[in-house]
Formats: structure tokens, sequence, C-alpha cells
């Protein structure tokens, strides 16, 4: 939880920094052409992106401390029982934080982008989002989130 504390802060104080560059009435909202299609104040817009930029992996990274509250059902594992028996509960808790730590920082390092991709957009006459360098940004994240649930699911596919 920890180093995802210090991923929140650095993307938040990227949002807050690039931010400051974004004019007073900010397009938000881009259809599938990159154009603008929805526009919001800097200051709700800032607030937009730092509760889910630094929210969301903070959430998710303290959603990992309620896991050991949980009923076993509903905690979804290959070979469960198997997992979440007593003697081998608590290591199996703290790989899932660990791997669920990885997605947020993950997560945050997307939407930092995205906000850098939006924030670049607006130096436009016409705001515009480059369709292309958003595709990358969304085929990397989504290429981490493949490569995140195949080792998350090799972790608990075998017993050992």
């Amino acid at each position: 939880m920890r180093s995802t504390t210090w991923v929140a802060l650095a993307a938040a104080t990227f949002i807050g920094v690039t931010g400051m560059q974004l004019p007073q009435r900010v397009a938000s909202h881009f259809n599938l052409a990159g154009h603008a299609d929805a526009f919001m104040p800097r200051g709700q817009y800032l607030t937009l992106m730092l509760l889910v930029a630094a929210g969301l992996p903070l959430t998710i990274a303290a959603s990992t401390r309620w896991l050991a509250r949980l009923p076993d059902v509903f905690i979804n594992l290959p070979n469960k029982s198997y997992w979440l028996a007593p003697e081998r509960r608590a290591q199996t808790l703290a790989a899932l934080a660990t791997h669920l730590e990885r997605f947020s920082w993950a997560l945050a390092l997307f939407l930092c982008y995205l906000h850098w991709l939006i924030v670049r957009g607006q130096a436009h006459p016409v705001p515009h989002l480059a369709q292309g360098l958003f595709l990358i940004g969304l085929l990397a994240f989504l290429g981490f989130v493949a490569v995140w649930l195949v080792l998350l699911y090799r972790r608990f596919r075998r017993l050992s």
C-alpha cells in the first residue's frame, strides 16, 4: 500500500502541474474521430482526474486490507479451497495484494497518460485527441492487463 501511495501522489502531482496548462474550458470527451464533443470547467476536470487517477489506485490498494475479512465465498480463485486453507491464507492474500498493487500502478500510469493526451489536445485551435497515441496507450494498458491476468491465474492454478 505504501508504494501505491507514492504512485498516487506522483499521479496527483503530475495532473496538478500539467493541469495548469489547460484552458478554463477543457475539452473532456472526444468522439471516435478525436474531436471534442463535451467540455467542463478546468477545476471540475482536474478534480475528476485527481479522484480517478489517484483515488482509484488508492482504493484498489486499500481494498486488499479488506480481503482478510471477506468470507471465502467472495474470493474467486482457482483451487480456492487449497489456497485459502488456514496454513496458506496469509501468503495467498499477500500475493493477491501484490498483484492488485501492480494493477493499481498500471492504472494510474494509464490515466496519467490519458490526461497528458487531453492536455496536449487542448493546444490545437480546435481541441483534438490524437487517436493514434490514444490507441497505443490503450493497447499497452490492455496488454498489461492480459499479462497480469495470465500471471495471476498461473500463480494460483497449480497446487504447490
